[in-house]
């Protein structure tokens, strides 16, 4: 007789990296929203790595970025999100949200290459009523904006989620991370709901490693253990 075949409606855990160099793969795309339905009640720790940034949506004529976010969508009962290299608004979010927005248990998160200086990164944020711990690893445009002013000033001044205790760690190489505006960070945040803090990852022994490839390989390990938190 045949073995019984293992059913995926338990797992909790899961990384994925289904795509090679193109996200432009329908048949791909596909699986991984049939993927996502069928984990979506039970999965709680996500870590994907996909070249988002592949396939622009003037030349998605086969809607695989509209099918992907079809898949990630349904994981209402994640608690855990990291994306690994690539910012994934590049593939599946439209112009008024980022996808993950939609994790109503979202409580921790790591985006690669995060623009700051996007009002809806921080909107985003600022609406998910669990989040807690973000690592915006390799960020863009940090010295661009005031992180604690673009947060608070998301929420209005009677809501509940401005005195939650949320933290924000920037992730990069040393001497790579840029400077971290401070101004009238006490005045924003009197009672210091919001830490934010660097992270240095440590240099790899392989120097034909990119940064981004050194800080994306230590983010998956410790995405992976759960130490990255």
């Amino acid at each position: 007789s045949l073995p019984p075949v293992l059913s995926l409606r338990h797992i909790s855990e899961l990384y994925i990296a289904p795509f090679r160099d193109t996200l432009d793969d329908l048949p791909t795309a596909q699986w991984v929203r049939e993927l996502f339905c069928e984990v979506s009640g039970t999965l709680r720790r996500l870590v994907v790595q996909m070249p988002f940034a592949s396939l622009h949506a003037m030349d998605d004529h086969l809607s695989v970025r509209q099918t992907l976010r079809e898949g990630f969508e349904k994981l209402h009962r994640l608690e855990e999100f990291t994306c690994l290299e690539e910012y994934p608004m590049a593939a599946f979010s439209t112009d008024e949200t980022n996808v993950w927005r939609w994790w109503p248990e979202l409580k921790r998160m790591v985006l690669f290459g995060a623009p700051l200086d996007d009002p809806r990164l921080w909107s985003d944020i600022a609406a998910l009523p669990r989040l807690e711990h973000v690592v915006l690893a390799r960020p863009m445009h940090l010295d661009a904006v005031n992180i604690k002013a673009e947060y608070f000033q998301k929420l209005p001044a009677d809501d509940v989620r401005r005195t939650r205790d949320i933290k924000i760690v920037l992730m990069d190489l040393a001497y790579e991370l840029g400077t971290v505006r401070t101004e009238r960070w006490q005045e924003i945040d009197p009672e210091e709901d919001m830490t934010v803090e660097a992270f240095e990852v440590p240099l790899s022994f392989y120097m034909d490693d990119s940064p981004l490839e050194v800080v994306s390989q230590w983010a998956r390990r410790s995405a992976l253990d759960g130490s990255i938190w």
